[in-house]
């Protein structure tokens, strides 16, 4: 349950943004902070299924920080690809892995959202 903080969310809850995202997780004065999922989906009516409306979509699950991923997250990209490991202000930095729908996977540091080997 949301809880209001000085007209503010703050607690456990769920956001549908005009855009089609979608935030489900905590809160902290009515920015996104804490555990959460965040669901971008970039599809219309015309790429959407009805049974599965978020099968074109890109998810970070983990810790967010002032709205942003921040600490350690999971992404999957709506390719298939997938990335775990540390998030600074939404951008990847710091150790994680990727995994291509391939099967290719890649260890090693990201620095501003680049990506070498360890």
């Amino acid at each position: 349950m949301t809880n209001i903080f000085i007209g503010k969310q703050s607690g456990m809850g769920k956001m549908f943004y005009t855009n089609g995202h979608v935030y489900q997780g905590q809160w902290e004065k009515g920015k996104i902070n804490g555990y959460g999922v965040y669901i971008n989906c970039k599809c219309d009516t015309n790429v959407c299924s009805t049974e599965n409306p978020f099968e074109n979509c890109s998810k970070i699950k983990g810790s967010w920080k002032d709205g942003n991923a921040h600490g350690l997250a999971y992404q999957i990209l709506e390719s298939g690809a997938t990335y775990r490991g540390n998030f600074e202000n939404r951008v990847k930095k710091g150790h994680g892995e990727f995994k291509w729908p391939s099967g290719t996977i890649f260890t090693g540091d990201s620095t501003r959202g680049k990506h070498y080997h360890s």
